[in-house]
């Protein structure tokens, strides 16, 4: 039996089985070194990367349906990576610098805020627990709205730092 057959075997039974599931069979080793250099599960990789997931979601799907007229092409199919939004800060160094503060400190006043920091470890017989801290979900909000309000009123009681 090849591999080929075996694979085709295994496929046939698992669609039977699992109706519009699609399954990819590989060996490991060659995956991950293939991922490595591409950055992409697959032999062979197309990336598509742009800031609207609607158009390229349409990209995708037409970059597809092009490569399934290509001879020898098989197992295509659309891998959706899509990430985490970021809210990126910048301090105003002199705002900042007129309270005493480098932009180090408020970057970790932030990050503690709105991602968690770790205040304690908590011990429990031979067992440590992380005591995270960060505001509660509804100050973390209105934190990343007015981070990111680009109206209103811009006159503060201590430095803000600003999103772009």
């Amino acid at each position: 039996m090849t591999k080929e057959k075996l694979v085709a075997d295994i496929q046939a039974e698992f669609a039977s089985e699992f109706t519009g599931v699609g399954f990819n069979f590989s060996q490991y080793i060659q995956d991950n070194i293939e991922e490595g250099l591409s950055g992409v599960k697959g032999a062979n990789s197309v990336k598509i990367i742009g800031p609207d997931l609607a158009k390229l979601e349409e990209i995708g799907k037409e970059t597809k349906r092009e490569m399934d007229q290509i001879k020898g092409v098989a197992d295509l199919g659309i891998f959706r990576v899509v990430g985490q939004p970021n809210l990126n800060i910048k301090v105003d160094r002199d705002k900042a610098a007129r309270y005493g503060l480098n932009t180090g400190d408020v970057n970790s006043v932030v990050q503690a805020a709105l991602g968690g920091t770790v205040a304690t470890t908590q011990l429990e017989a031979d067992r440590q627990f992380n005591v995270t801290v960060r505001l509660a979900p509804e100050y973390r909000a209105l934190s990343i709205r007015l981070a990111g309000s680009r109206s209103g009123s811009r006159r503060r009681a201590a430095p803000m730092p600003t999103s772009r």
